[in-house]
């Protein structure tokens, strides 16, 4: 081994002695590990050894650690009901007058005007490419101000620990934002997640109107 040789394979060894992984990870590497020994020894023993062993199973560590954030953070989800409208509001379903012309994965956007003048109606729409996912808002107007619905196709979002809930008389939200400037709840339907964002008085409105306050 040359001098440069050695210095490098020192500065190796530093890096990996530096960096600890959790417990849990430890547990799915030394799994790994015994499940692919016949296999990895081969492979290592042209590459060096033990030295090799043990940067495969930091980098393995780091892999899990970084990745497992696959799924879509709900707040993404939010960001996107509150941007702008992009295109027409959608027409009422001519099959259905409770809804109208836009669903995300079967889950249909409701026309809040079917049961008399409740003074809601859509007034815009956007589709957003949500990491992979389609998200559609569309937006509703009162007496108020615009509220944003917005349907996230896929499996529900994960809503974060701590989050407060509330027993509406149809379903079951999580209250993601509640001060006196905005108002943000989501809920599941039809294994979608649902998201409603406005100032608070108008979110509060178009949830009487629909009968699920």
């Amino acid at each position: 081994m040359t001098q440069d040789t050695e210095h490098i394979a020192r500065r190796i060894r530093e890096a990996v002695e530096g960096v600890e992984a959790p417990q849990r990870l430890h547990a799915v590497v030394a799994e790994q590990t015994a499940r692919r020994a016949p296999t990895r020894r081969r492979r290592l023993l042209g590459l060096g050894g033990g030295l090799v062993a043990t940067a495969a199973a930091v980098v393995v560590a780091l892999v899990l650690v970084l990745g497992s954030g696959s799924e879509p953070a709900i707040g993404e989800a939010v960001a996107l009901a509150q941007r702008t409208p992009t295109r027409d509001a959608p027409a009422v379903d001519p099959t259905n007058p409770k809804r109208v012309e836009k669903e995300v994965g079967g889950v249909w956007f409701p026309n809040y005007d079917s049961e008399g003048d409740t003074g809601w109606r859509p007034i815009g729409s956007r589709t957003d490419d949500l990491d992979g996912r389609r998200a559609v808002t569309v937006a509703y107007k009162g007496a108020g101000g615009p509220v944003s619905y917005t349907i996230v196709d896929g499996a529900p979002l994960e809503v974060p620990k701590g989050v407060p809930w509330h027993e509406y008389a149809r379903f079951r939200a999580a209250i993601l934002r509640d001060d006196a400037g905005q108002r943000v709840i989501a809920w599941e339907k039809g294994g979608r997640t649902c998201i409603i964002a406005g100032k608070g008085e108008d979110v509060s409105a178009l949830l009487e109107a629909a009968g699920q306050a």
